[in-house]
């Protein structure tokens, strides 16, 4: 029996190939579980159809990633958390706060295409991977700042507010 395949098989063919197999497998395994259908003309061009469509389809959707990373080429962001001594923050940052950060930014990037192979428990300086599309990769700088260094840099500043202050008083 002629039959095409809709779907690719390992050990059998590729989505779209028209294979010749016996009567029983077609009917008893790959036609009941979707994997192929009947030979005909009509078959034949719906399935040329569909490639053709998911071909299209999967070149503008990497066209679209290839945009992406341009405009993500120098993307930067910055990540305040508390943390203790060390810079060891109290938790970790997440893929979901990288996404949020994004967000601010316009970018429309879901955390599942952000890589974090581990986890990012110290402050510092990461280069974090995303995945836009099918081999295309771009990373982007996330820095983690710790609360407690923000704070002493507050401190300073106030207390150079402080001196600013008295000196003028001082003068009036």
């Amino acid at each position: 029996m002629k039959i095409i395949l809709t779907q690719d098989l390992e050990n059998l063919g590729n989505k779209g190939d028209v294979l010749k197999v016996k009567d029983g497998y077609a009917r008893n395994f790959l036609f009941p579980k979707g994997f192929a259908v009947p030979y005909t003309e009509s078959n034949y061009k719906n399935i040329a159809l569909q490639k053709k469509s998911k071909s299209d389809l999967n070149k503008r959707k990497e066209e679209e990633a290839l945009d992406l990373k341009e405009k993500l080429s120098n993307t930067t962001i910055t990540i305040r958390r508390k943390s203790g001594e060390n810079g060891k923050l109290f938790g970790s940052v997440t893929s979901k706060e990288i996404e949020d950060e994004l967000k601010k930014l316009g970018f429309d990037i879901s955390k599942k295409e952000i890589v974090l192979e581990e986890h990012i428990k110290t402050t510092g300086i990461y280069d974090i991977p995303i995945k836009l599309y099918k081999g295309i990769e771009i990373p982007i700088k996330l820095w983690v700042v710790g609360e407690k260094e923000v704070n002493e840099s507050e401190k300073v500043s106030e207390n150079k507010k402080g001196v600013e202050k008295e000196e003028k008083e001082k003068n009036d």
